[in-house]
This record gives C-alpha cells, structure tokens and sequence, in this order.
C-alpha cells in the first residue's frame, strides 16, 4: 500500500522540496500545527455540543459538521506533516476524495441546515421567554435574587 500511494517512492518529501532548510521547516511544521489544532478544537467542541442534545436532527448535524472539520485538519495542515517526510501524494487524493464528499453531502441538503436553523431559532425564542433575572437566579445559592 505504501509504495503504491508514494508511486515507489518516486515522489519528493518537502524537506527535499525545501532543501533542508529547517529554520523555514520547522516555522511552516509549528504554524501547520497551530492551524490544525484549532481545526480540531472546532470540531470537538461540535462533537460536545451535539452529545449533550437528544437523540435529534440537531444533534446529527452537529456529528456532521465535527467530521468535515476532523477530516479538513487531516487534509488541509495536518497532512502537511506526512508530506515534510513522505509524500503518500495518491493516499492523499483518496483522503481528498472523502473530504469532498462529506462536504458536498452536507452542503447539497439544505434540509439539514435549516433544521438547524430552526431549532437554534427555537432554542433562542425559548429562552428570551425567560427572563434574565430568572436565568441568573439558577445560579444563585438558595435560587433567589435579592
């Protein structure tokens, strides 16, 4: 499988490509990982939000949405790490290939969004039904506002 994604090996590595300079590999590595890293954040705190919600369309698309961002920190920056040092270039397209298709699956059902949209929409006209001072007195040891 290997030597069929890196073509035998054929295909340059971008510590090559850069001529071995590792001041400007290891800036482009740290700035990769920052990116891919917040990729991540993202969509985890997807993940989170939609495991906390009923077993609803809401909560569906919030496990979506966590997968396309999963899968654009493993395409966009976090492969980057794999080509400083092989370049698996067809493994890539493979991987490319789901990101596109998870992408256009979302993208092309607009029911889906605007299932979101309405329970957001919901979510928000329910809780400006509340009033503030009731929301705060939650929070409040004994429950009172004073």
């Amino acid at each position: 499988m290997w030597e069929w994604a890196t073509k035998n090996g054929d295909y340059m590595s971008w510590v090559h490509c850069m001529d071995h300079d590792w001041p400007w590999i290891i800036a482009v590595m740290v700035l990769c990982g920052i990116i891919c890293s917040g990729y991540v954040a993202i969509a985890i705190n997807f993940w989170r939000a939609g495991r906390k919600l009923k077993k609803t369309r809401t909560r569906y698309a919030m496990y979506k949405m966590a997968g396309i961002f999963l899968m654009c920190a493993a395409c966009g920056y976090g492969w980057h790490f794999v080509h400083f040092f092989a370049s698996p270039w067809r493994l890539y397209v493979l991987f490319l290939a789901l990101l596109g298709l998870l992408t256009w699956l979302y993208a092309l059902n607009p029911v889906e969004m605007r299932n979101l949209v309405e329970d957001l929409e919901e979510l928000e006209e329910r809780r400006s039904a509340t009033p503030l001072a009731d929301r705060l007195a939650k929070h409040i040891p004994g429950g009172e506002l004073q």
